[in-house]
C-alpha cells in the first residue's frame, strides 16, 4: 500500500530487506535475471526507531553510504510536480565510519513525503 491505496501486484519486483544480505547475494534473490541491475521493494528500517530516525543501511558485512543528497524527480508532463526522490549509495565492507569501498552502487527511489505532494 502507498498512501493508503492498494497497488496492483505484477510480481516483477519482489519485497526483500536487502540489508540482511551481502550485495553479492542479491542477484539470486531478485525476481528478474538482470546481469547488472536488480530491483526490490525494501522496508524502511530506522536505526533508533520512530519515523524521524536515520535509515538503517547496515548489513552483517558492511554498510551502504550515501554519496550524494536526495535528487528530486519531476513529472515530465507537469515539470512543477515532484513525484519522487533518488539517492545514490555505495557499499563499504567493514564497520562505519571506516570501511573498504566496493564497486557496488545502489540507487534508492522513494516517494516524497505526503506534505510535499500537490
Amino acid at each position: 500500500m502507498i498512501f493508503g491505496k492498494k497497488l496492483i501486484s505484477l510480481d516483477v519486483i519482489g519485497y526483500l530487506n536487502i540489508y540482511r544480505y551481502d550485495p553479492r547475494e542479491l542477484p539470486r534473490l531478485a525476481k528478474t535475471d538482470g546481469e547488472r541491475e536488480w530491483y526490490f521493494y525494501v522496508p524502511r528500517d530506522r536505526k533508533h526507531g520512530g519515523s524521524n530516525g536515520r535509515p538503517n543501511r547496515t548489513t552483517e558485512k558492511g554498510f551502504w553510504k550515501e554519496t550524494r543528497s536526495d535528487q528530486k524527480i519531476w513529472r515530465l508532463s507537469e515539470p512543477e510536480r515532484q513525484i519522487g526522490l533518488r539517492k545514490t549509495l555505495v557499499f563499504y565492507q567493514g564497520r562505519a565510519p571506516r570501511g573498504t569501498k566496493t564497486d557496488w552502487v545502489m540507487n534508492e527511489y522513494r516517494l516524497p513525503d505526503s506534505s510535499s505532494l500537490p
